[in-house]
């Protein structure tokens, strides 16, 4: 059986859908490679697309990784976090409140 993966496209800076500054937000990336992810964000075709993965145990909460339709970002864009931390809050119902940067920043 094939995943679903959970694919969004989230507009920063704005309170007008179709407006802002979009960003690709994929909430469920366990199990995509380099190439799979590399894929999704050129078909998005956004400035960046963040994957997000479970964290690991007492380290960290979530594992997040950034691309752009031509390679893995190694820069962290300020309007894909704020895209990133709305997906999460809609995840799991929360609303407000502010980003952390703990742990490790691993590139790519």
């Amino acid at each position: 059986m094939k995943k679903t993966y959970r694919v969004y496209q989230v507009d920063s800076f704005t309170r007008e859908r179709f407006t802002g500054n979009p960003a690709g937000v994929v909430t469920n990336g366990e199990g995509l490679s380099d190439s799979m992810m590399l894929k999704i964000a050129r078909e998005l075709n956004n400035s960046e697309t963040a994957f997000l993965f479970p964290g690991s145990e007492g380290e960290y909460d979530v594992h997040v990784r950034f691309y752009t339709a031509v390679r893995g970002a190694h820069l962290r864009p300020c309007h894909n976090r704020c895209s990133l931390c709305q997906s999460i809050g809609r995840k799991y119902g929360i609303r407000g409140g502010h980003s952390e940067n703990r742990g490790r920043n691993p590139s790519g």
